[in-house]
């Protein structure tokens, strides 16, 4: 049975969560930029007497010239996932439907970002060829490379967004028992993942809170060298992991399929009680930090025991 929610744009009327959201599809085309060196590798096992598959020799055919397109590749696979939900195991997620203009505007910004690094990488190609062929020396072979012509259709990214199939879609020449059957077992399993979407929210919350509980837990501590001097040792704390507890709040209500009021006064708290000072103060403060430990941990309960619901 489909979940209903009720929605302000259709006030008093009865609105299923299937309606409201769509499936994304992102498919990325990424090279590796590696190579595998059968030969080389052949050479290895017997220079050292080993067995065969024990090493293998896979050469980085760029180097740093390629790092730029990679950080952008995997930009855009963790952006797709942090600003969507889980919906099956074949990469695809989903997000409501009013999402979907902010999403896709998103990810065209990361594809012209693409776009520019693998025009760069293709305007550097001789300059690229002939560091790969320094740092390689004796391991380099031009045949390992492409074409610069080629190189366009070795990076792309496709974003496609589409309608969430219902039980009621299934036509087909069948018995009325079994179609009933059909879209029960539809409508069953988009409830179960619906659930599953919506929780997610929960535990991405439920994750970071903890992540800054744990950062904040830590305390300066003495540490004596070889010299025997004493150095005081501050706790590492990076400023991202402030900013992914903001970015987090920010987008739990636009994530919010069945709407519920719970998960964003969640995160609103969450925000407005952790997020009250500035990474430095926080690293140079020990009872600061002991304070804001103590505030997590009561969030993580507040936030646990609203997952009880959930679940």
């Amino acid at each position: 049975m489909t979940e209903y929610v009720e929605t302000a744009l259709d006030a008093g009327e009865k609105v299923s969560v299937t309606d409201q959201c769509a499936i994304v599809h992102l498919k990325v085309c990424q090279w590796g930029g590696t190579k595998l060196d059968r030969k080389e590798s052949n050479d290895l096992l017997i220079r050292k007497a080993a067995g065969q598959g024990s090493a293998k020799v896979e050469k980085s055919l760029l180097g740093d010239d390629i790092k730029p397109i990679n950080t952008i590749v995997n930009t855009i696979r963790t952006t797709n996932k942090a600003h969507t939900l889980p919906y099956d195991d074949n990469a695809r997620r989903i997000l409501p439907s009013s999402y979907i203009l902010e999403h896709k505007q998103i990810m065209e910004g990361l594809a012209r970002e693409l776009s520019l690094a693998v025009a760069k990488l293709i305007k550097d190609w001789p300059l690229a060829m002939a560091r790969a062929q320094s740092r390689l020396a004796g391991l380099y072979d031009v045949a390992d490379y492409p074409d610069v012509s080629e190189i366009p259709a070795k990076f792309s990214m496709d974003v496609r967004y589409h309608p969430i199939p219902k039980g009621e879609h299934f036509a087909f020449d069948a018995s009325d028992e079994i179609m009933r059957e059909l879209k029960a077992q539809c409508d069953s399993r988009h409830e179960e993942q619906f659930k599953q979407a919506h929780t997610n929210l929960y535990e991405q919350l439920n994750e970071l809170t903890k992540a800054f509980e744990e950062a904040m837990a830590k305390q300066p501590y003495e540490k004596v060298d070889k010299d025997g001097n004493v150095r005081v040792i501050k706790p590492k704390f990076q400023t991202t992991t402030l900013t992914k507890i903001e970015e987090l709040a920010n987008r739990i209500p636009k994530l919010n399929l069945t709407g519920d009021k719970n998960i964003e006064e969640l995160a609103n708290s969450v925000k407005s009680t952790l997020l009250t000072h500035e990474s430095s103060e926080l690293r140079n403060n020990p009872s600061l930090r002991e304070q804001k430990a103590i505030e997590a941990r009561a969030q993580i309960d507040k936030i646990q025991d609203a997952m009880k619901g959930v679940y």
